[in-house]
Order: C-alpha cells, then sequence, then structure tokens
C-alpha cells in the first residue's frame, strides 16, 4: 500500500501468476491467461487523480481460466473489456464482491466468460434486508422466506432497492447459528455506450445457508 508497480503498456500475466496490488498500478493493458489471477484491492487506483478503487485501462481480456478480482465501491473503466472465450474454450472470470462499477463501450461475455458475484454481497445476518428471525431468508426486492410461519415469510424483515436501477447488493440471511445463514449475491452495473455482448454469464445470485441445520437463504443482488 502506499507503492506503484510500473509494467509495460501491455501487463500480460500466464502460467498461474498471481498478482495483488495494494498500491497504484500503472499500465495501459491488461492481458490475462493461463490460470492467472489479478487482485485488484480497495486501497489500489492506476491514477493518483481518481483516488483509491478506481482501474482505468485502454482494454482488459481476461479469458483461459484467468480471473479478475475486484472488490466494493471500485470502478473498471476501459474501452473493451472481454471475458472468456468461444464454446469449449476455457473460461475467463470477473469475480465482484460488494457494488462494482464497469464503463466500457464495448462489453464482451464470451460463452465461456462468467462476471461471478455470487453469495458475494451482505454476509450473514447482514445488510439492510437482513434477517433477524432464526432460520429466516434475506430480503431484497421482497421480502425473504420464513420457517414454521402460516405465510412463509419473514415479516420482521424489509424489502429494499428499487427494480428500475438495480444496484444494491443482497442481503444475507439468518441461521439458528452464528453466521450460519448464507451470503447475499453481490451488484454489478454495467455502462456500456455502445455494446453488451453477453453469451456466457453473469451472476449475482445469492448462496443458501446450511442445509443441515436448515439456516435461512439469502437475496439475490443486482445487475
Amino acid at each position: 500500500e502506499g507503492a506503484m508497480l510500473v509494467v509495460p503498456p501491455i501487463l500480460s500475466l500466464t502460467a498461474r501468476a498471481r498478482l495483488q496490488i495494494w498500491g497504484r498500478l500503472r499500465a495501459t493493458q491488461l492481458f490475462m491467461r493461463e490460470a492467472a489471477e489479478i487482485e485488484l484491492f480497495p486501497t489500489a487506483s492506476t491514477d493518483e487523480s481518481t483516488g483509491p478503487n478506481t482501474f482505468s485501462f485502454e482494454s482488459v481480456n481476461v479469458v483461459d481460466d484467468a480471473r479478475l478480482i475486484l472488490y466494493n465501491a471500485s470502478s473498471l473503466i476501459a474501452s473493451l473489456v472481454t471475458v472468456g472465450g468461444p464454446e469449449g474454450a476455457p473460461a475467463g472470470t470477473i469475480t465482484v464482491n460488494g457494488r462494482v462499477y464497469l464503463e466500457t463501450p464495448s462489453f464482451e461475455v464470451h460463452v465461456t466468460g462468467v462476471v461471478d458475484g455470487r453469495g458475494r454481497g451482505y454476509g450473514a445476518s447482514r445488510g439492510p434486508g437482513k434477517s433477524i428471525a432464526d432460520n429466516g431468508g434475506g430480503s431484497h426486492g421482497g421480502l425473504g422466506g420464513q420457517r414454521n410461519t402460516d405465510l412463509g415469510i419473514a415479516l420482521s424483515e424489509k424489502s429494499y432497492g428499487d427494480f428500475r436501477r438495480p444496484f444494491e447488493s443482497g442481503s444475507g440471511g439468518h441461521g439458528a447459528a452464528e453466521g450460519g445463514g448464507g451470503p447475499g449475491g453481490a451488484a454489478v452495473h454495467i455502462k456500456a455506450e455502445k455494446y453488451v455482448q453477453l453469451d456466457g454469464v453473469i451472476n449475482v445470485g445469492g448462496r443458501r445457508g446450511s442445509a443441515l441445520a436448515k439456516h435461512g437463504a439469502n437475496s439475490g443482488g443486482g445487475a
């Protein structure tokens, strides 16, 4: 943190290389393949003038089992973002945690491409729609479920968010044991001025709680 990594204009990571950035990264293009991984932490940035957690590139290409990891409140800005490849090719993944903003004229998620925010929103028993009842499900656009009630609805919860602007992370469910509920889904806001090519997957769903203890599930995020 506080340091700067200066690389050639094209930063190419291959062969399972792993790079964690806590400070500043100076690069023009990201090209990731062969199961490489880049993790951009909230203290990191690419430009001192934009402040932390903002990353600007000419292009970002994530293919061949590579993964780019972004954290809550981060912004990824690029002229072109490409994830994954054609059918039969290895996957490429952008992992989003919390709420993430992607701004690019052209956003391509190919057949094997994944934007993965599943279970990466609010944790168990957390968030504006968190369940406060044992084994209750988290709420978001609607109320979560509740075991052993006539309506099957956790009446103590509240819904939140706006379907016209689905940019809120999902809330966690509640379990009888601490942390037993499932985490909610992340939220990703995509601004593409030209086009979005979506042949792969954008998953911002939540994750279930422990099935053994029947802990409450969660609410999905937003895209």
